[in-house]
């Protein structure tokens, strides 16, 4: 069966200016400076562990800063809009028969919450880990507990480490340019396909599936 495998944060729901407002929150917590717009702006040029670096962020407490992060946004997970046109594009996958699921570092309650807001509550399986930086590794986990065939699935992410993760599993990988990575470096990376407008996605999979 043809599968789709969506992130979920900057892909699917709108939730970076929820995150960053409470990760400004926590910030001082845990001994991080708070980021302005302008941050995250120059954020979206670098990889994550570039982001580490530039701002001194000890690997050690990150999790523990997520994890704060994760709850706080499930108390707003209301308020947070999906992508204009993701809707339709979710459904109309859906529609002609693949078989869709979601690897998240954000928490299941928080997915499902949201995808039963906005009717699209069509997902076969919801994956969720904490791990931050290692998706390529919850991936990986991901299509052995779904018995997922690489060549049969295509990842669809926002961020370099979507592309890093796939590269790692052998899988195609849609980069879409209205989330958190801009399109620059997305497409310095090589994914198979950048989707500039959600449309650009059923485009991309025709491509890959021409008898999907």
């Amino acid at each position: 069966m043809k599968t789709v495998i969506f992130d979920f944060d900057g892909t699917i729901a709108d939730t970076l200016p929820a995150i960053l407002k409470l990760f400004n929150v926590h910030a001082k917590e845990f001994g991080f400076e708070k980021l302005s717009d302008k941050d995250v702006s120059s954020l979206a040029d670098l990889t994550p562990f570039q982001i580490l670096r530039k701002y001194g962020i000890k690997l050690i407490k990150l999790p523990f800063l997520a994890n704060k992060v994760r709850v706080d946004l499930g108390r707003v997970i209301k308020k947070v809009p999906i992508f204009p046109a993701m809707k339709e594009v979710i459904l109309s996958l859906n529609k002609k028969g693949y078989r869709l699921g979601i690897l998240s570092s954000n928490s299941k309650r928080n997915v499902e919450e949201f995808l039963k807001l906005h009717g699209i509550f069509v997902f076969d399986f919801i994956h969720s880990e904490q791990n931050l930086l290692a998706k390529g590794n919850a991936l990986k986990r991901l299509l052995k507990i779904y018995r997922i065939s690489v060549s049969d699935t295509v990842y669809i992410g926002d961020e370099v480490r979507d592309i890093d993760a796939s590269r790692k599993n052998g899988m195609r990988i849609i980069s879409v340019a209205w989330g958190f990575n801009h399109r620059k470096i997305l497409t310095e990376n090589e994914p198979d396909f950048i989707a500039d407008t959600p449309d650009d996605i059923i485009e991309a999979l025709e491509k890959i599936f021409p008898t999907a």
